[in-house]
């Protein structure tokens, strides 16, 4: 039999535990953590309720993002990336000096690439 991720575990524990009342959500944990008894999955209980935590984000549309851009931007620039995006989680900014222009936005696991460097390299391709 194959080992399960925890993030396997994570979309299980949140298929069991979505929208239901306070008993039947502690009979379905109960359950869940029967499962990983039996499996002799207990120790990866914490890396499971860190990908329970990520996964439950991205289904709600409220997954973190990083905005990296050369310098600090206004709060108004920052809302139409957002918008434009339309990022409804927590979302860090940082400035990176290895970014000479542009923005470059990370939402789970996708990269928005619209940094002036990116371009330019898209340009030399296309001159190639």
């Amino acid at each position: 039999m194959s080992k399960i991720l925890p993030l396997q575990y994570a979309k299980i524990l949140y298929a069991l535990t979505v929208d239901l009342s306070e008993k039947e959500l502690q009979k379905n944990i109960e359950a869940f953590i029967a499962l990983l008894q039996k499996n002799q999955s207990l120790n990866k209980l914490p890396y499971i309720i860190k990908e329970f935590e990520i996964y439950s984000d991205k289904v709600q549309g409220n997954e973190k993002a990083v905005i990296k851009t050369a310098r600090e931007l206004p709060k108004s620039s920052i809302e139409e990336i957002k918008k434009f995006l339309s990022l409804k989680g927590e979302v860090k900014v940082k400035t990176d000096e290895n970014i000479l222009g542009g923005v470059v936005v990370q939402v789970g696991n996708k990269i928005f690439d619209a940094s002036l460097k990116t371009q330019i390299n898209k340009l030399k391709q296309q001159l190639i």
